[in-house]
């Protein structure tokens, strides 16, 4: 949210980077930052820093910023078992920035950050929490908002009740226990927002302080304070929403139940259309409304770049989000697809949809037992372990509570015939990649992991089940140091789930919206 008003303060768009710089240019003070970062700086530094000088530290020293190996982690050593899944998260995390970029944000509400009151008051005033307790219970209104500043008041204009802010408007602005300004032409600004229709509100303390000029703050405050609403705490979440003119559906919209864990990001592209972005870390549903039509929906698949075309036959169109999905909705009138170069995944799966149910799963077999427990011979640590392992619980409590790197479980399973088979790990602590008689056939590095084996990788009889677990580096670094209680899992946490794969999906159906069009030129550049 910062980063993302910064940026749109300067006139770019919210793509947002952290890096953490110790060291400021020649000319800065420690703890200042480096907001003269250039991306040739961050690259030669990340290379230079991770690549070339840093290591994974020392385990005889766990005291605070004195053992890199503690300091940051695991940014500083980037867990090196996770290689094999670092492209598909870059590529995902990209293509989701990319289709975001665009996007102006839907916001009637904007916070006036702090900043003077920081200077005058410390980082760690009322102001602070003030404006944390603030941008929680927007975010969790659901009421979209910007931080703007004072330069951003002296440039603003007045239309029809709401602040702008070049060619973003705003009905509300928030006063986060902000008492101190620059001086008295900012509170001058304040009457002439509040007395022009826009709703100015104060939570906590109040300016009490100008940096320039006469140190008359509290006497021009309480003048302007019958025409602001004032509040101890932050209101009710009916008063928050109340904040935002309420939108006539001539734009579609997204509607997220209530007390849904879905997020959600979107709006206006720009280019005549609409764009939104979901995700559910424990699954969901949202409703997209579309007002009178015709619209066009499509599906922007951010894990690899491909883009269908869907058939939205009834109003609202029902997203269903699984475990961790990600989905992305541009919706535009008329009828042509989108430009851009054909990048189309054979085999791809399409959006999920609204009226059709989904075809009924087949039970599965739970492999409990049979499993063995491989490292490789050139492994760092428990090098050529070959050995029984229960799947009901991790490894670190089988007698390897120390051991992090990666593992293979190793399991036999009869077959009469080959046939299309879907491998579902109901819970893992790890990255996996699974091959089935030697063909590496899928990989996933977070929920859910589900992973299809094609018949041709199979065979007639025995098959040999390969699932290579890559978990975190905990129980190698923190072990013997009192860093940590107990070992963290590692490994496969519960039976895997064998069964047959259903069908692929009927190019006129599908599992989410009501049907997929066609597939469609990939928009994403680089595709």
């Amino acid at each position: 949210m910062f980063g993302d008003s910064v940026a749109r303060h300067h006139g770019r768009a919210g793509t947002m980077v952290e890096q953490y710089f110790l060291t400021p240019p020649e000319g800065g003070t420690p703890w200042s930052g480096h907001w003269g970062l250039s991306l040739e700086e961050l690259r030669t530094t990340a290379i230079n820093h991770h690549g070339f000088y840093q290591t994974h530290g020392h385990g005889d020293d766990h005291e605070s910023l004195r053992n890199p190996r503690f300091d940051f982690p695991p940014g500083i050593n980037f867990e090196p078992w996770f290689a094999d899944h670092h492209l598909p998260f870059a590529l995902e995390s990209a293509r989701l920035s990319e289709f975001l970029d665009p996007v102006s944000p839907q916001c009637g509400v904007a916070v006036l950050y702090p900043l003077r009151t920081v200077w005058t008051a410390g980082q760690l005033g009322e102001q602070a929490s003030a404006l944390g307790e603030w941008a929680r219970a927007l975010t969790e209104a659901r009421v979209g908002f910007p931080l703007v500043d004072e330069r951003d008041l002296e440039a603003a204009a007045v239309e029809e009740g709401a602040v702008c802010f070049g060619d973003r408007r705003y009905r509300a602005l928030v006063l986060p226990a902000v008492t101190t300004l620059r001086s008295a032409a900012s509170l001058r600004r304040l009457r002439r927002l509040a007395e022009s229709g826009v709703r100015v509100l104060a939570g906590g303390a109040t300016p009490a302080v100008y940096q320039e000029g006469p140190q008359n703050a509290a006497a021009d405050w309480a003048a302007l304070a019958p025409t602001v609403e004032v509040f101890g705490a932050v209101p009710a979440e009916t008063v928050l929403r109340g904040l935002v003119a309420r939108r006539e559906r001539t734009e579609p919209t997204l509607r997220v139940p209530a007390g849904s864990a879905v997020r959600r990001r979107g709006g206006p592209d720009g280019a005549d259309g609409f764009r939104f972005a979901c995700f559910a870390e424990a699954g969901g549903t949202v409703e997209l409304l579309l007002p009178d039509g015709p619209w066009r929906l499509e599906e922007w698949v951010a894990a690899d770049g491909t883009v269908h075309a869907l058939d939205a036959a009834e109003d609202p169109v029902v997203l269903r989000l699984e475990q961790n999905e990600l989905r992305l909705l541009r919706v535009f009138r008329g009828a042509e697809p989108a430009s851009g170069r054909a990048d189309a995944t054979e085999g791809s799966e399409g959006a999920a949809g609204h009226g059709t149910p989904e075809p009924e799963r087949p039970a599965p077999e739970e492999l409990v037992s049979g499993w063995l427990l491989e490292v490789a011979d050139d492994a760092y640590e428990e090098a050529g372990t070959r050995r029984d392992i229960a799947v009901t619980c991790g490894w670190e409590r089988q007698g390897l509570a120390a051991f992090a790197g990666a593992a293979d479980y190793v399991r036999q399973v009869e077959l009469d015939a080959p046939v299309p088979l879907e491998l579902v790990l109901p819970a893992v602590a790890g990255a996996v990649v699974v091959s089935v008689n030697g063909v590496r056939v899928g990989e996933r590095a977070w929920a859910p992991y589900r992973i299809t084996i094609p018949a041709d990788a199979l065979r007639p009889g025995g098959n040999e089940l390969r699932v290579r677990v890559a978990p975190s580096a905990a129980n190698r670094y923190y072990a013997g140091t009192g860093l940590r209680a107990e070992p963290e899992p590692c490994g496969l946490l519960a039976p895997p789930l064998l069964s047959r794969a259903l069908a692929p999906p009927d190019p006129g159906a599908s599992r989410a919206v009501s049907g997929i069009a066609s597939e469609q030129p990939s928009p994403f550049r680089g595709q």
